[in-house]
């Protein structure tokens, strides 16, 4: 598979989560779409970092590698404590 079918899938799946998350209600459907949207950003977004960095377009590159970081931040495992306590008790 090249870079830019796997940098545009994980996109399509950031996308296409992200739109399952919104319309779903709260609970676990929510938070594994949006759990899997920013898998995809993420995926998506360190590909095409490579991809700019080495066709030598740095700022281009440094933007998507600050969007990288920035979404993997709200993936860290502070999160995934935050959605645990979200649940409701039984």
């Amino acid at each position: 598979m090249d870079t830019r079918h796997a940098a545009a899938s994980g996109l399509v799946a950031w996308a296409g989560a992200g739109l399952v998350g919104t319309l779903a209600g709260p609970g676990a459907t929510q938070h594994v779409s949006f759990a899997i949207s920013a898998v995809g950003l993420v995926i998506g977004g360190a590909l095409l970092s490579v991809r700019y960095f080495s066709a030598g377009a740095t700022t281009v590159a440094t933007g998507f590698a600050l969007l990288v970081l920035a979404e993997s931040h709200a993936l860290g495992p502070q999160e995934a404590v935050r959605v645990r306590y979200l649940r409701r008790p039984r």
